[in-house]
C-alpha cells in the first residue's frame, strides 16, 4: 500500500509540476504596463498565477538558442488593480500606486576588460550582491537600475580572484546581474534603463532578450 501511495504521489507531482525559474521579476513599462518576467532553463514557460484571472503559461518572449543563450526568456501582463501574483509558486512583489520609497542605482557588474581586472569573488571589490540584499531588506517601494550591466568582457587573467564566464551570454548575465540581483528582484517592482554597455554592438542582444520593457525587435 505504501509503495503504491508513493508511486501515485510521484505521478501526481509531475503531472502538476511547474517549469523550475532561474529568474523572476516584475518591471514597469510605458503608460503603467506592470510586465512580469521569467528566465527558465526548460522545455517551455512557467505558469503564472494573477488573483481574480486565475492561471495561464507566460509567452516565450526569447526561445531558447545554445550555447549562448541555452534559457528560455517569457513573460505576461499583469492588469492594473491586481492584488496579487505568483509564478510557478514564486510570489511576486506588485507595484505600489504610490511609491515613496524609491532605490536608484547602476554600473552594477564586475569589471573584467583587459587590464582592468576587479575581483569578482571579493564582495568587498565587487560589493553589488552585498548592496542588493541591504536594500532588498529595506523593503523598497521601487527599483530603478539606470543601466551598465555587464561588465564582463574578457577572461579573467590566471592566478586572479575573478574566476568565472565572460562575453555577451546567459551565464555572464546570470553572474553579473540576475544572481546578485535575485533578492531585490524579489522584494520590489523594477525600472530598467538602457545603458551605453547594453548598445547592439555589447550586450544588446540579452538586453532585448531579458530586460527592455518594449516588444523584442526583429
Amino acid at each position: 500500500m505504501l509503495t503504491r501511495t508513493l508511486v501515485a504521489l510521484a505521478f501526481a507531482t509531475a503531472a502538476t509540476a511547474q517549469p523550475t525559474v532561474e529568474s523572476a521579476w516584475v518591471e514597469l513599462g510605458a503608460e503603467g504596463k506592470i510586465i512580469a518576467r521569467a528566465v527558465t532553463m526548460q522545455s517551455r514557460c512557467p505558469k503564472i498565477k494573477i488573483a481574480g484571472t486565475g492561471s495561464r503559461r507566460m509567452a516565450v518572449r526569447a526561445a531558447s538558442t545554445p550555447p549562448d543563450y541555452a534559457v528560455l526568456s517569457c513573460e505576461a501582463v499583469i492588469p492594473a488593480g491586481a492584488r496579487s501574483a505568483a509564478i510557478a509558486g514564486q510570489p511576486l512583489t506588485l507595484p505600489k500606486k504610490e511609491p515613496r520609497t524609491i532605490a536608484v542605482f547602476g554600473d552594477t557588474g564586475c569589471r573584467l576588460k583587459g587590464d582592468a581586472v576587479q575581483a569578482c569573488n571579493d564582495p568587498t571589490a565587487w560589493p553589488f550582491p552585498a548592496v542588493a540584499a541591504r536594500i532588498a531588506a529595506m523593503h523598497p517601494d521601487l527599483v530603478v537600475h539606470v543601466g551598465d550591466y555587464l561588465y564582463r568582457e574578457t577572461a579573467c587573467p590566471v592566478g586572479q580572484n575573478c574566476a568565472g564566464p565572460f562575453g555577451e551570454k546567459w551565464d555572464v548575465w546570470n553572474a553579473d546581474f540576475f544572481a546578485p540581483a535575485a533578492p531585490l528582484l524579489r522584494a520590489a517592482p523594477w525600472v530598467m534603463v538602457r545603458g551605453n554597455h547594453e548598445d547592439c554592438q555589447r550586450a544588446g542582444e540579452g538586453w532585448f532578450r531579458f530586460l527592455d520593457a518594449g516588444p523584442r525587435p526583429a
